[in-house]
């Protein structure tokens, strides 16, 4: 007999969307050891798109190097579906004055440029947790 499955602990956690895998394993791998986050990894958006509606993640970090989507199709793609966007933390290249109108406006909790600190990512994951 098989143990009956918890499909409850599939729910929430982390979706970090990156294209960089070796950035996201990084990222997953210090999560687990720091926080014990549940954490799952997305390369493109279509699979993005595919886990928000799945696993209803706590938290999406989105790489915006990730090709195919940027914050304003990301913000478009969820107006136009039933999708509720998580708390955004976003990684970019060029901290622009969108990203700073987008955390001002609180369509965003943070942004981090490149190259991310670990530590910096940790506390804004645990200002997102928070304000949630």
């Amino acid at each position: 007999l098989e143990a009956p499955v918890d499909r409850a602990s599939e729910q929430g956690g982390l979706l970090i969307v990156s294209s960089e895998a070796d950035f996201a394993d990084l990222v997953a791998d210090y999560l687990k050891l720091k926080r014990n986050y549940v954490v799952r990894l997305a390369e493109t958006p279509l699979v993005a798109g595919m886990m928000l509606g799945r696993f209803h993640p706590q938290v999406l970090l989105w790489d915006e190097a990730a090709p195919g989507l940027d914050l304003a199709g990301l913000e478009s793609a969820s107006r136009d579906s039933s999708l509720q966007l998580p708390r955004l933390i976003l990684i970019t290249d060029f901290l622009t004055l969108d990203h700073r109108a987008a955390m001002e406006s609180g369509r965003l909790c943070s942004v981090l440029q490149k190259p991310v600190s670990l530590d910096m990512l940790l506390e804004s994951l645990d200002r997102a947790h928070e304000s949630g």
